[in-house]
């Protein structure tokens, strides 16, 4: 702490600093600081001492887990801190999977109304022929195979269809 070239002040011939600087170098900065208080005590107007000492009080207090001047230890700190992120997390999460199912919803509505159009045009179909309207049922009948290509029952519609049609002329 204290080089050996110069001249040392009084108080590092002291074995409390020597005994001081041993804690110090273990880190035990709780012992350190109760051995450089009673050397600051003896030494008051020693800045030098002085300065080592508000060192070692820092040091102690960072050791000791405290922040600032409200010497709350960071134990404290962190839990608040990690619940919020936990909240926030546990937030997106949730937040993304209620995009997903409305996502999911949103499609199978749209598929459910897609399909309720089908069959609708289908029975269209199928009254046009009923009624005789060869030339309408050949008409929707047509419009529901290009909207769904692989419809077996919208295919067989049409073919009846223009058959009946083909007969009523």
């Amino acid at each position: 702490m204290v080089e050996d070239t110069e001249k040392k002040p009084g108080w590092a011939e002291s074995p409390l600093y020597e005994e001081g600087v041993t804690h110090f170098e273990a880190g035990e900065w709780e012992e350190a600081v109760a051995l450089f208080s009673q050397l600051a005590a003896e030494f008051p107007d020693d800045q030098e001492l002085q300065q080592i000492l508000a060192d070692l009080r820092l040091k102690a207090s960072l050791s000791r887990g405290e922040v600032g001047r409200g010497r709350m230890p960071l134990r404290r700190l962190q839990r608040p801190v990690l619940i919020a992120l936990g909240v926030v997390a546990l937030i997106v999460v949730l937040a993304g999977g209620a995009y997903a199912i409305n996502a999911k919803l949103r499609q199978a509505q749209e598929q459910a109304a897609h399909e309720a159009l089908r069959i609708q045009s289908l029975d269209l179909c199928r009254a046009y022929i009923a009624a005789e309207d060869y030339e309408r049922a050949v008409e929707v009948c047509a419009d529901v195979v290009e909207q769904w290509p692989h419809d077996e029952t919208a295919a067989a519609l049409l073919e009846r269809a223009e058959q009946l049609q083909e007969l009523a002329v």
